[in-house]
């Protein structure tokens, strides 16, 4: 049996993308999103410096960067742009999304040309999880007591 490893790239990748970025951008990795308890995207995403989140019902559920409105945010999976789901709301609830499908979330605080102009406070990219190129096997020992 022949065991190879790899570097875990993850932060280090966001770190390196917010080094490269034009503008004041935030990248989060899911391996760092995976050391806090987090369930959802914007609890996930309140750890940021810069980000507020507006709770309903006990739950973070909008997003806001720099305390400008939620409704200001724009929103994006994969770089795809979100719309609202209610046609007289602006903001896009993300209490639904769940952190464990998340590779990195990406948080453009200053607009630039090339966006949406509907990103005024600024925007929020979620990159979901691709399937491996390979196969890979996890092992976990189980701690003994």
């Amino acid at each position: 049996m022949i065991v190879l490893g790899t570097r875990a790239k993850g932060q280090a990748k966001a770190l390196n993308q917010q080094l490269n970025a034009i503008n004041i951008t935030n990248v989060v990795a899911s391996d760092q999103i995976g050391r806090f308890p987090d369930a959802s995207a914007p609890d996930a995403l309140q750890r940021v410096l810069g980000i507020t989140t507006t709770r309903d019902q006990g739950e973070s559920r909008f997003i806001q960067i720099h305390g400008a409105s939620a409704a200001m945010t724009s929103v994006t999976f994969n770089g795809e742009r979100v719309p609202s789901p209610e046609g007289d709301v602006r903001q896009i609830a993300l209490d639904a999304v769940p952190v464990d499908v998340l590779e990195t979330i990406e948080v453009a605080k200053a607009i630039t040309p090339d966006m949406d102009a509907e990103a005024i406070g600024g925007s929020v990219n979620l990159v979901t999880k691709r399937a491996p190129d390979q196969q890979i096997l996890y092992v976990n020992r189980p701690i003994s007591e």
